[in-house]
């Protein structure tokens, strides 16, 4: 067993992953290798814990390089569309419409987007689990009337109900403790505020953002303003996506 200190956002390492912790963001990719995306002060978690900075992981060194026992292909999706990437965004610029709602927040041109997606997913032969979320309920009720417009939901008593087993949609709260092979999240903010709360609002929360970003087994797509969470405003009011974006710019994995 080895240590290593000092990792930071933005750094790589390899799998195992056990369970995503309190704070901790993180992403993988189809080779096994993790992405930091957050670190928590206390702990991000691999297949051993650590605490204070220091990590211990079950890995052996081979050629120079940081190798993981465990197989990475059940980590590997099958999305035709996106293969080799694990960290993709889905543009939705400002030009098509900025968010709409006072209390709770929503934009169609991103349920339009995320429901797109979701329906592709349904399609795979590989049947994969879905999971389709926003930190905002009006723009989860956006996403499943966009879905019930694909024939995916159906109104109900209770409302908009999906109609597809594998398919999950709601807010990050109903997403704790579920996982999925695919996983959308749309962040449902596209404004001009200045100030970090007025412009990100719920998506400054760490501990939420934490449970929504790491949902995923397989691939996660982001859907949102990518001008707006590129931003050196983004960078210091919400780091993990920021961060995520540019893995995104840098792998050649935003769609427009």
């Amino acid at each position: 067993m080895s240590e290593y200190t000092n990792f930071e956002v933005g750094q790589k390492f390899p799998l195992p992953i056990a369970t995503p912790a309190d704070g901790a963001m993180f992403q993988v990719d189809a080779n096994g290798t993790m992405f930091i995306l957050q670190l928590s002060r206390t702990d991000v978690i691999a297949r051993e814990a650590f605490r204070t900075g220091e990590m211990e992981f079950a890995f052996y060194e081979q050629d120079g390089g940081l190798h993981s026992p465990e197989d990475p292909t059940p980590y590997i999706h099958t999305d035709a569309q996106l293969l080799g990437k694990t960290c993709v965004w889905i543009d939705v610029p400002a030009s098509r419409g900025r968010e709409e709602g006072t209390r709770s927040k929503y934009r169609t041109a991103e349920a339009e987007a995320t429901a797109d997606l979701v329906a592709r997913w349904v399609a795979l032969p590989s049947q994969p689990s879905v999971g389709a979320m926003s930190l905002y309920g009006a723009q989860t009720d956006q996403v499943l009337a966009e879905l019930e417009v694909a024939g995916l939901a159906r109104s109900s008593p209770e409302g908009v109900v999906v109609t597809e087993g594998r398919v999950r949609v709601g807010n990050v709260d109903a997403f704790q403790g579920r996982e999925f092979d695919h996983v959308a999240l749309s962040l449902a903010r596209s404004n001009s505020n200045t100030h970090p709360v007025g412009a990100f609002g719920f998506l400054t929360l760490v501990n939420r953002l934490c449970v929504a970003m790491s949902r995923q087994r397989k691939l996660l797509v982001l859907v949102g303003d990518f001008e707006m969470f590129s931003s050196d405003l983004a960078k210091s009011s919400v780091p993990a996506i920021w961060k995520f974006a540019q893995i995104c710019r840098e792998d050649n994995a935003v769609q427009r």
